[in-house]
């Protein structure tokens, strides 16, 4: 085998190890597009979790405002009775 032979064959394999590199590298690119593609996913979640959070919170509020002045009236109620109830209470008297 001569030397030029050896060059031509070692210059063979190394295109075809370049083009298996290239199939890798293809992959790697199809691979880190189907990533990206999940991480945009994944932050658009992460923004309607944000949104279902916040509108949550708003929601536990309204519903808090509303329970407070609820309680409100049944405190004003109650003392209206208790108020009634000891002037009918004076006036058995």
């Amino acid at each position: 085998m001569t030397l030029d032979r050896l060059a031509q064959i070692t210059q063979q394999e190394f295109s075809r190890v370049n083009k298996r590199f290239d199939k890798i590298d293809e992959r790697f690119v199809k691979i880190d597009e189907r990533f990206a593609l999940i991480d945009e996913r994944f932050e658009r979640i992460m923004e309607e979790i944000h949104e279902i959070k916040q509108s949550n919170h708003d929601i536990l509020n309204a519903v808090r405002a509303i329970m407070e002045h609820v309680i409100s009236k049944f405190e004003n109620r109650l003392e209206s009775f208790e108020k009634r109830l000891i002037a009918i209470e004076k006036s058995k008297r």
